[in-house]
């Protein structure tokens, strides 16, 4: 899926914060984005509290969890999933979160 803003602010950043797939894949991903000047790749655990500071989320404006939907394990990405949601809403109550889910059922455990 894409996410598309009516009105681009030039001072805001997203903040790739990701523990799979190695660096220079992610570095390749950020480079397909419109402005990849304005993505910060961060290596950590999404459900680490210091990587979570690290990335500043305690300013983001919302947070966006992206599945990996090429796993071939789908039950184990909405696992993960659903304990990184878990793990941004015990840092940031008050920050919107939008989550991918493989499974179809997944989106009545999470919403």
């Amino acid at each position: 899926g894409q996410f598309f803003a009516a009105r681009a602010n030039t001072r805001q950043f997203v903040v790739a914060l990701v523990s799979s797939h190695t660096q220079e894949d992610w570095y390749r991903a950020c480079l397909k984005v419109p402005q990849p000047e304005r993505v910060a790749f961060i290596w950590g655990s999404p459900t680490n509290t210091s990587d979570l500071r690290r990335a500043q989320c305690e300013r983001a404006k919302a947070a966006f969890v992206l599945a990996d939907l090429g796993s071939g394990d789908p039950e184990q990405q909405d696992s993960e999933t659903i304990l990184t949601v878990i793990a941004l809403r015990s840092f940031r109550n008050s920050l919107p979160i939008f989550a991918e889910v493989c499974m179809k059922d997944a989106n009545l455990q999470i919403s």
